[in-house]
């Protein structure tokens, strides 16, 4: 199992302790909002006790605020907390100018100020108490910019050949080498070191640059070859490693396609133990799932290119992709003690991510990955570019925002909606059970609906022809339901009462499991437009594909989330047609094999190669050869891909149904 770093073009370019800052939050003031009926009333005479005085009351918005002698805030907090006459008291946050820090490379660090980082900072830098892994090829251990902000172990005596903290690695005094299973993760490489320096340079030294979270510090756990290549073998030890010693973030740039049972098991055990593992969607530019990016657990995270917030050209998208951040040009540390300015790819953005998780943990000690996971997505500024669309779930990191939701400052659920459901269609008898995949029968099957803002305490629903279904359970970004398997039947997703997606049940023999996301190479020119609910029936409602500069089309398709676990006939029912085309156009439609090597170096099997329908819809329906099962992978996604070429200078692809039906 290979990995690749999530790294474009890295480029060089040429400790003193951070002041202390003031309180997080004022140490003798309260604010309050009173019941109106005692607007006009003063607190002091209501509590005498309490020795307070009374800053200001503003009736028109039913608040005040008060000071109290040193000591005595957190004692008054709590007697008026309980006072029924007092509605609301918090804290007096503090709030300061958009901070600047003194370091001289900062102004070049754009992408600091485009996720807000600079007014996260006015409440919150960090805490040391929260470490955040570098999971990379080594950090470098004496840069100036960095050494300060170096995790070192307690429980371990440096050079002396013991392991004194008995976790089962010697001399693991700011990490551990996984790669070649050695005490020194120095940095051989150069792209952990960049990492590092996004997540936690340390500020204000008159040096270099910032990192996101200055204030925490950064583990250095290599689990990279020298080349930058990762395996599964030094992966898996190196993620229960930061879990077992209480690292509450991973920050992961690297991706590759396939499922490893050992890390998938390795990333729940993370999970479990209260890390947020932030990881690179990688850049190949498509919607085909990778790992470790892919997994549920995971805060998988794109690029953007600028400032306009712009996808990155090279960044993957998708239903699967969560968040975006800066991802090009980017200032950070470098090998040497030294600096670049061109640090690019989803390697970049992903440690930005992790260094805003870091600053949400230190604000909110008490807070779960969950928590964090949650905030940094519903606090993200939608991204809505054509011809993507809504090319991540949640959209482009804010620091600041993030930062307000996890101390409970703006809450509530994003805007909700429906990704894809699987399967959307088939035959069935029997209501469906919560044990997915564990009998060949179809009835066992899940009605599984994918979307964004589906988390309680929202009361979602999804209706079968007007009538709820039983939910079998509920998550931020899927409910499963028992589902009748009703011909033609019109579906449903509500929440809180609201409709927000309709689709069509269509019978027939098997279940029905359509593309989830579809893409091109749009660097040759071409452009896709259109996704699941284009592909998932024949309707009229059409996915569309131009012509590249080489005079082809060419579409890459995934077909997530098919969880019967063993299929036994598989058949393409693929609809379409052509405009513009050249005479005598050649469509050849091929399944990526699994079970040939992990993807793109295994083979992929054809389907379908003959010439393409340019006068009218067709519908292509074609039985896939040998085992199904060798087509999947592990997390129950097929990938298609399809050619057409001589297509000429207009040509058009018009996809009006994607899908497979098993059996």
């Amino acid at each position: 199992m290979l990995f690749a770093l999530a790294l474009l073009v890295l480029t060089p370019s040429s400790q003193q302790a951070r002041p202390s800052a003031p309180p997080r939050h004022h140490p003798q003031r309260l604010l309050l909002r009173v019941d109106p009926r005692l607007a006009r009333t003063s607190l002091a005479a209501l509590h005498p006790e309490l020795e307070l005085r009374e800053l200001w009351n503003l009736p028109q918005i039913g608040w005040r605020a008060i000071e109290l002698p040193k000591g005595k805030r957190d004692e008054a907090r709590a007697l008026l907390a309980a006072d029924p006459a007092v509605l609301e008291v918090q804290l007096d946050p503090r709030r300061e100018l958009a901070y600047t820090p003194n370091d001289p490379l900062f102004p070049s660090q754009w992408h600091m100020s485009h996720i807000k980082a600079n007014l996260a900072w006015d409440t919150e830098k960090g805490d040391p108490s929260v470490v955040v892994a570098i999971v990379d090829t080594g950090i470098e251990l004496t840069h100036p910019d960095l050494v300060a902000n170096l995790w070192t172990n307690p429980g371990e005596i440096a050079g002396n050949s013991i392991d004194d903290d008995g976790n089962g690695y010697v001399d693991d005094i700011h990490g551990y080498d996984f790669a070649y299973f050695d005490s020194d993760p120095s940095d051989d490489n150069s792209h952990g070191t960049a990492c590092a320096g996004i997540v936690a340079a340390v500020q204000d030294n008159s040096l270099g640059v910032s990192g996101v979270a200055p204030g925490c510090k950064v583990a250095a756990v290599k689990a990279a070859l020298s080349s930058g290549y990762f395996y599964a073998s030094a992966n898996v030890p190196a993620y229960v490693y930061c879990a077992d010693m209480g690292f509450k973030v991973m920050s992961m740039s690297f991706f590759s396609d396939e499922v490893v049972p050992a890390e998938r098991d390795a990333i729940r055990y993370c999970w479990a133990n209260g890390v947020l593992p932030c990881v690179a969607a990688g850049n190949d530019n498509s919607v085909l799932p990778f790992y470790p990016a892919a997994f549920p657990q995971s805060l998988s995270v794109g690029a953007i290119i600028d400032a306009t917030d712009t996808r990155a050209f090279f960044s993957n998208w998708g239903s699967w992709v969560s968040v975006a951040a800066p991802g090009w040009t980017l200032t950070t540390t470098y090998l040497g003690g030294g600096y670049t300015g061109g640090f690019n790819g989803t390697s970049g953005a992903t440690p930005h991510v992790a260094g805003i998780a870091a600053l949400l943990f230190s604000a909110n000690p008490s807070a779960t990955n969950a928590e964090v996971k949650a905030a940094i997505q519903d606090a993200c500024v939608p991204l809505n570019q054509a011809p993507y669309g809504r090319w991540t779930n949640y959209g482009r990191v804010d620091a600041d925002a993030a930062v307000d939701r996890i101390l409970g400052i703006t809450s509530g659920s994003v805007a909700a909606r429906m990704l894809f459901a699987a399967p959307c269609g088939g035959a069935g008898s029997k209501a469906a059970s919560a044990d997915l995949g564990q009998n060949r029968n179809l009835d066992t099957v899940a009605l599984e609906v994918d979307g964004v803002g589906l988390e309680a305490p929202n009361s979602v629903q999804v209706l079968c022809n007007a009538n709820p279904l039983p939910l079998l359970s509920q998550e931020r970004g899927a409910v499963r339901a028992r589902a009748p398997f009703t011909p033609g039947a019109s579906f449903q997703l509500k929440r809180n009462g609201s409709l927000i997606q309709t689709w069509t049940w269509e019978g027939g023999p098997g279940l029905l499991y359509a593309a989830t996301d579809g893409c091109t190479e749009d660097s040759a020119g071409s452009q896709t437009l259109g996704g699941w609910l284009e592909l998932y029936r024949q309707d009229g409602v059409n996915f569309t594909c131009t012509d590249d500069s080489n005079a082809q089309i060419y579409c890459e398709f995934a077909v997530r989330k098919v969880q019967l676990r063993h299929i036994q006939k598989m058949t393409l029912e693929f609809r379409r047609d052509y405009d513009g085309m050249n005479a005598n156009p050649l469509e050849t439609v091929e399944l990526y094999d699994w079970s040939s090597f992990s993807y793109p170096y295994g083979s992929w099997i054809t389907l379908s190669s003959a010439a393409a329908p340019t006068s009218g819809f067709s519908t292509l329906s074609v039985d896939v050869p040998g085992d199904p099962n060798a087509y999947r992978d592990e997390e129950g996604t097929f990938y298609v891909r399809l050619t057409t070429s001589n297509a000429g200078a207009s040509g058009l692809l018009k996809a009006d149904m994607l899908r497979f039906r098993v059996r």
